[in-house]
């Protein structure tokens, strides 16, 4: 990401100036808005900003903007993140500081926070991917702490949980069927299908089971509910690149797997999927249950199997002996790639074939 002006509407910039008055109690002698992160749903947009005073001093703070009524339910909900998971500890996971410009009825507003003791220019892991270069020695050791801070709430026992319904955001129903039927036709309603050697369950018949009302029990806590590539910004410090959360729209008690098993499965379909065959995909996911992986890995190869380990020790170590907790992952992970499918720029094939591996293990294993 090049630390450049952007152009912007003069309403987003007025917001953003008046959003930097607001924090940093004076004037503003130089605001520079340095990037937009993304376009994000719902008309939100996100802002790299570097505000200096005319005392010369400097910060750089992040911006999102959007319609009054979405952005407000998003800034409480980063209230309600940060206050269940500081508990008085370092809360490096979150942004130090945050602060909300309202504007009338339901105009935009913008959601501002600064990253806690940022020297250097951060940026969201998703730059890191597409810019190569990754030392994922660095990469591993902040998602290891994301993961080690996200688990601090204390969960509690829901029984009934309703899989289809309570996941229906993530699998995004409508968009991921019709995508499917364009590209399998008749196919999709399969309750099996081959690719080389392997015989794969088929997603789409574990949905439909599941939509006739499984649950079991599960626990939940306060979790981030979008923890993928480009929600998680890394901020150089030293010798290390420490995590930082944003964008909290689906931030909520629920399912305590949901932040490890999507970022798992946004890696491998939205980056590390491109860059393998099919059959040398499904074996790593083989690779992974078993811990047998061969000498010969490429260096992606290498990469995935150590970023997907760091993932799944966090839920190992969470889990603390909770029971089904392979099979809800197993689960889980299916449902979540097979919604994947219906996001733009997803490798749609691969999110495809690890749900179906997936469901697989949970038919082999008899859960569902």
């Amino acid at each position: 990401m090049l630390n450049v002006p952007v152009v912007i509407g003069a309403s987003d910039e007025a917001l953003i100036r008046l959003a930097a008055e607001k924090q940093f109690h004076q004037p503003i002698a130089r605001l520079l808005i340095l990037n937009e992160l993304r376009l994000g749903t719902g008309a939100r947009k996100v802002y790299s900003v570097e505000v200096e005073g005319f005392d010369t001093s400097r910060s750089r703070f992040y911006a999102k903007i959007g319609p009054t009524s979405r952005i407000r339910h998003e800034y409480e909900a980063y209230r309600e993140f940060d206050a269940t998971h500081s508990r008085g500890r370092d809360t490096a996971v979150v942004a130090s500081q945050s602060w909300l410009v309202e504007g009338r009825d339901d105009s935009d507003s913008c959601f501002s926070f600064l990253v806690p003791g940022e020297a250097a220019p951060s940026r969201p892991l998703d730059d890191h991917l597409k810019g190569g270069r990754i030392n994922w020695d660095r990469v591993c050791d902040a998602v290891r702490d994301l993961f080690s801070r996200l688990r601090r709430p204390k969960k509690v026992d829901r029984d009934g949980f309703e899989w289809a319904d309570r996941y229906s955001n993530y699998l995004r129903r409508s968009e991921t069927e019709s995508r499917l039927r364009d590209a399998l036709g008749g196919a999709l309603d399969e309750d099996a299908f081959t690719v080389g050697s392997r015989r794969l369950k088929s997603p789409w018949t574990l949905v439909e089971t599941l939509r006739h009302g499984f649950n079991s029990k599960v626990r939940e806590r306060m979790v981030h509910g979008d923890c993928h590539q480009k929600n998680i910004v890394l901020v150089p410090d030293k010798n290390r690149l420490r995590p930082c959360l944003i964008d909290f729209r689906w931030s909520r008690q629920f399912h305590w797997l949901v932040d490890h098993v999507l970022l798992e499965q946004s890696l491998k379909v939205f980056h590390f999927g491109r860059y393998l065959s099919d059959e040398r995909f499904l074996a790593l996911h083989d690779w992974l249950r078993d811990g047998n992986p061969p000498a010969n890995l490429s260096p992606v190869e290498r990469d995935l199997l150590a970023v997907v380990r760091v993932i799944r020790t966090a839920a190992e170590e969470e889990a603390e002996g909770e029971d089904h907790f392979q099979d809800q992952y197993s689960l889980t992970s299916a449902i979540t790639a097979l919604g994947m499918i219906g996001v733009h720029q997803c490798d749609a094939w691969k999110a495809w074939l690890s749900a179906a591996w997936f469901t697989t293990q949970c038919r082999q294993g008899g859960y569902v």
